[in-house]
């Protein structure tokens, strides 16, 4: 079940990821666009001071025509690294505090824990995550879901396959047994079926 705090997921929201930015430039006086693709908004407009070490963002509070303008501006803490250099982080302008991403919203830019906003994976319930498991597992042996029949592919090496098989099966017999529990509880048809269908079975 979702976390009743988080709203949305990183994957959902437009954001700026320190790093990422900074390895092309943008924290070195650049000033021009940053594009999001399928996300509100579609893109902003992003200045750097050199000599306050801030960025300030420009943008649309959504892609429609009653969009109203934002700005919002973000100082940054460079932090020495280990062997040399320096690490940017953002600074949230509601709490201060240091991060590596800010998302992009309608009040401004904000950290996960302002914006409500955590990874996708933590959103999930613990038998979704063991079907993601098995998927990925599965994924490598050739097969389409975690429950196809188990067949070793021909550029597979036996050990590998049977390693990997290992791997699969106590995370399949758990997803069964967290199932049929589950349906044993259903009441009549519809509920096993709103099982099936919340899990993906």
């Amino acid at each position: 079940m979702a976390v009743g705090r988080y709203v949305a997921s990183w994957d959902e929201v437009a954001s700026l990821d320190c790093d990422h930015i900074a390895g092309w430039g943008a924290l070195d006086g650049y000033v021009g666009t940053v594009d999001f693709d399928d996300l509100t908004p579609a893109k902003i407009h992003i200045e750097h001071d050199r000599e306050r070490d801030t960025i300030s963002a420009f943008y649309f509070s959504d892609n429609g025509k009653d969009a109203e303008p934002v700005r919002s501006t973000v100082h940054l803490e460079r932090c020495p690294c280990r062997f040399g250099g320096t690490r940017a982080f953002f600074r949230c302008p509601a709490c201060q505090r240091r991060t590596l991403r800010l998302a992009v919203l309608k009040r401004g830019m904000l950290c996960g824990t302002c914006g409500r906003i955590t990874w996708a994976s933590r959103r999930e319930t613990q038998t979704r995550r063991l079907i993601r498991k098995g998927n990925k597992i599965a994924a490598r042996m050739g097969m389409d879901y975690f429950a196809d029949p188990p067949k070793r592919p021909p550029h597979m090496r036996p050990e590998t396959y049977a390693r990997l098989l290992t791997e699969l099966q106590p995370i399949r017999a758990e997803i069964e047994r967290r199932v049929a529990r589950r349906m044993a509880k259903a009441k009549g048809p519809l509920g096993g079926l709103a099982t099936i269908v919340r899990w993906g079975l």
